[in-house]
């Protein structure tokens, strides 16, 4: 997972076909939880772009995709915000969205 901040979150998402960014917070559980998920979804689909943003730290990226609460996730396809899940959601169908855009992009 590789972290990002305001000054190349926007190369990094347009350079990217489909990629998952997670906004997390320090001391955030479900932030590590979904952590280690994504780690392991990136190990099954390599081409998938996982990336972290510290909200903590990065407040005005957060603002800018209004993010106030962790965690959260986004998710661009060749650079457009497709999905936005925040707070409570299930990262198994946060992964069976995700596969639909990657079955249409990589086929």
């Amino acid at each position: 997972m590789i972290e990002v901040n305001e000054h190349n979150f926007n190369d990094m998402i347009k350079s990217s076909d489909l990629c998952i960014v997670l906004f997390k917070a320090k001391n955030c559980a479900p932030c590590i939880a979904v952590a280690h998920k994504l780690e392991a979804f990136h190990k099954q689909h390599p081409n998938i772009n996982i990336y972290m943003v510290d909200s903590e730290k990065e407040i005005r990226l957060a603002a800018a995709y209004n993010i106030f609460s962790a965690s959260s996730v986004l998710v661009f396809v060749k650079g457009k915000l497709m999905i936005k899940e925040v707070g409570y959601y299930s990262v198994e169908k946060l992964f069976d969205r995700v596969l639909r855009y990657e079955a249409l992009l990589y086929k």
